[in-house]
């Protein structure tokens, strides 16, 4: 949060001389990976990152930086922000897919953001793999288990993304075969 805080001052720029506020930030805006209630302005949970339970990181903000903060779920404010400036402009409907530690999307429908009835519309990364044999610890195993950036380094025994790529460019037969799969 320390960081984000710092980046946000970065942003705003300097504060007014005596005053609790920045100059010119009218409101932050966040998004945030995991389900969130974004109307508490809290990150419920994040399964990548430990002890990331019920954090309230909209009032955290809102309260250092005296100006209203607005938390969102990662992958829907990419899928607003590409409705609202980038390749999904001019479209009422539109899904945005995000791969990486985990699996995730979000969804527009009739140029609305859809939230879930438990603010967990397009959590899709935990959805059961098809076909897949249970995990070592008996649990189905799921999209991010086998699909997720951190699911394939893992499963090809690679540190990073250009470890992966790099495979993939040499034609690393197991490698193909794993993001063929995934």
């Amino acid at each position: 949060l320390e960081i984000i805080g710092e980046a946000i001052e970065e942003v705003a720029g300097p504060r007014r001389a005596g005053a609790r506020t920045w100059r010119d930030l009218l409101g932050i805006g966040l998004g945030v990976p995991g389900p969130v209630d974004p109307e508490r302005g809290v990150s419920l949970y994040y399964a990548h990152l430990p002890n990331w339970r019920d954090v309230p990181i909209g009032p955290h903000f809102a309260e250092r930086f005296g100006v209203p903060t607005f938390v969102e779920n990662n992958l829907r404010s990419m899928a607003l922000a590409e409705h609202c400036v980038g390749h999904g402009r001019g479209l009422r409907n539109l899904v945005c897919l995000g791969v990486r530690s985990g699996i995730g999307s979000g969804i527009l429908v009739d140029g609305k953001l859809l939230h879930g009835a438990h603010n967990t519309a397009g959590e899709i990364g935990r959805w059961v793999y098809p076909g897949a044999k249970p995990t070592k610890d008996d649990r189905p195993t799921t999209i991010e288990d086998v699909s997720s950036v951190s699911a394939l380094l893992a499963a090809a025994d690679l540190a990073t993304v250009a470890d992966l790529s790099a495979a993939l460019e040499r034609g690393d037969r197991r490698v193909v075969a794993l993001v063929r799969q995934a």
